[in-house]
Parts: structure tokens; C-alpha cells; sequence
């Protein structure tokens, strides 16, 4: 397996759902993934919806794992960190984003189709995901060696870089222009790792903590940091936001991350994710998955399907 540069992609929320996003814990019940209060309805709204397009399950009738035969009954629970455009929650109540509609396709594949949202955080996703709390981290992270060693990934998906986000009028037009520059990025991702490797290097004059990247995209508009490292889909996504029009991602950027991401499973599921592979390469093959990304602007950053492919180790 290729060696992958582990990173995990960074969440994102606009002013009005930051606090959901961010202040909120998981209020799941381990064994069960029920929700309580505005998740429980969000959930039930996002099944009630979901349109079966699956005739037929790719797993024949007496072969599936017990793990797959449990979520066909009843549902299964995929952890999310509100995180626009990846997955959240619309103002209709339903479960969406890109991340989500290509999860659903492959699970449809495979003959699952009860989708129970389940609030999680970047701070508490892996330790939840370890504990069974839900049964796939919906938001995409990097394929790394290390993390195959405590937990499982699918087949990789899409390709990620990061962007730079400053000022429009800051004067800050390559990275020569950050030497003494603050750089903000969120705790915990690979962003800070690498921002902190620049400043220590001189290429940044200096590397702050931050929070989301909404937040992270705040500080830079209120003048508390200068720029703002994130991946470059919530870049793109904060910086065309009318309140943010004053903001913009540098075009002469030589990009010091590029990852392919995948979604996580428990270290126990290995046999169901060599089930969910099999829906999710039949996304890729049939044209469904290029159908969302290139929604979202990104049908050029899907990995194929022998290109993707992840060997899991034995367990």
C-alpha cells in the first residue's frame, strides 16, 4: 500500500452552526446509536427520505457478515462533525453533503438503507469510533500505515490539498510574503503539524492554534491572525460566502500536503468493510460518485477504482 501523509480533512460550519458544530458532544447511546432532542428528528427526517436505488444487494443472501446483517436491519450510524460541505445537517433537517450521498450510494449497494446521523467532533471522533458509538466516521482522512493500525479504512475516495486564506488587501500574494506572518490552523489536524513545520523552517513567522475554519477564517477577517491554512474545498467554500467576500485563497501556492482519503471503521469490521468496498467501487464504476463530486466542483479529485484500492492488514 502506498504510504500515505496522515491528515485528517478539517471541519467546517458557517457562523450560524458553529456552535452546533463545535460545541457539541455525541449524545448517542453506545449500543444502540439512538439520538436524543434535534439529532433524533434530523435522523428520522434523513430515513424517511431516503430513496432505496439498490434492486439488489452486491452481497448474495447467505454470504453477508454478521456486522452487515445487523445494519440492514437496523440502519447503520455514521458519525459526522457538521461540517459544510461535507456532511451536516440542511435547515430542512435532512442529512447531507457530498461525503453523505457517496456513503448512502455504497451502502444502497449492499442493502442498507437506514442512515441514522450521529454527532461526533474532531476531538473525540477516533475514541467514539473505537468504543462503537457509530459504524463509519463520514468525513474523509488520510490512509496512513499508522492509523491501519487501530482502526480500518475503505478504498480511498478523493484527492485533498490545502490552501492559504488571506485578506484581499493584505499584500500577501506567495508564500515568500508569510516569513513573518502569523498562520492559524486547526488543533489537532494535520494543518497545524505542517503549519508549525513552516514556521520553525522560517517560511511562516509564526504558527497559532486555532479552532474551526470558519473560526479559523474569522481571525483572519477580524486582522487577530494573517492567514489561515485549511484544506482547499472549505477554502473555496468559505471565501465565496457573502460575508467573507473580503477574504481569498492564494493562487501561487505550491501545496505541502496531498492526501487520499478513505472513511473509517471499527478495527473489528474488517469483513463488512470488504463489503462496503464492493458498493463503493460499483459507485465508482457506474458513474454515481463522479455524478456527486462533480456537484460539488471536484469530479477531477475522484481516485478510481484500482487506484484506490487499500490492502488491509490481517487482524
Amino acid at each position: 500500500m502506498k504510504k500515505r501523509i496522515l491528515s485528517v480533512m478539517l471541519t467546517l460550519v458557517t457562523a450560524g452552526m458553529l456552535v452546533a458544530g463545535c460545541g457539541s458532544s455525541t449524545t448517542e447511546t453506545a449500543d444502540t446509536g439512538s439520538t436524543t432532542g434535534s439529532e433524533s428528528a434530523a435522523g428520522e427526517t434523513a430515513t424517511d427520505e431516503t430513496e432505496n436505488t439498490a434492486t439488489e444487494s452486491l452481497i448474495p443472501a447467505g454470504e453477508e457478515s454478521d456486522k452487515l446483517l445487523e445494519l440492514q436491519k437496523n440502519g447503520i450510524r455514521i458519525g459526522y462533525c457538521n461540517d459544510i460541505p461535507y456532511e451536516y445537517i440542511d435547515d430542512d433537517g435532512n442529512f447531507a453533503g457530498f461525503e453523505i450521498e457517496i456513503i448512502e450510494a455504497a451502502c444502497e449497494r449492499i442493502g442498507i438503507t437506514n442512515f441514522i446521523p450521529t454527532l461526533t467532533s474532531w476531538d473525540t471522533y477516533s475514541t467514539e469510533l473505537q468504543q462503537g458509538k457509530f459504524d463509519i466516521f463520514g468525513c474523509g482522512v488520510y490512509v496512513t500505515d499508522e492509523r491501519l493500525e487501530v482502526m480500518n479504512f475503505c478504498n480511498e475516495t478523493y484527492n485533498l490539498k490545502e490552501c492559504i486564506v488571506v485578506r484581499k488587501d493584505s499584500g500577501i500574494e506567495t508564500i515568500d510574503d508569510l516569513k513573518d506572518k502569523a498562520v492559524e490552523s486547526s488543533a489537532g489536524m494535520l494543518y497545524m503539524d505542517v503549519t508549525q513545520e513552516a514556521a520553525d523552517e522560517g517560511k511562516f513567522g509564526s504558527a497559532v492554534v486555532g479552532g474551526q475554519p470558519s473560526a479559523l477564517a474569522l481571525d483572519v477577517q477580524t486582522g487577530k491572525v494573517d492567514a489561515a491554512m485549511m484544506d482547499i474545498v472549505m477554502g473555496g467554500y468559505l471565501t465565496s460566502q457573502d460575508n467573507m467576500s473580503d477574504l481569498t485563497t492564494l493562487d501561487n501556492w505550491d501545496n505541502m500536503t496531498n492526501g487520499y482519503c478513505s472513511y473509517l471503521f471499527n478495527i473489528d469490521d474488517t469483513e463488512f468493510v470488504k463489503e462496503f468496498n464492493k458498493g463503493l467501487d460499483a459507485i465508482k464504476e457506474d458513474g454515481t460518485m463522479k455524478a456527486i463530486l462533480d456537484k460539488y466542483g471536484m469530479g477531477d479529485s475522484m481516485i478510481g477504482v484500482e487506484e484506490g484500492q487499500v490492502e488491509l492488514p490481517e487482524r
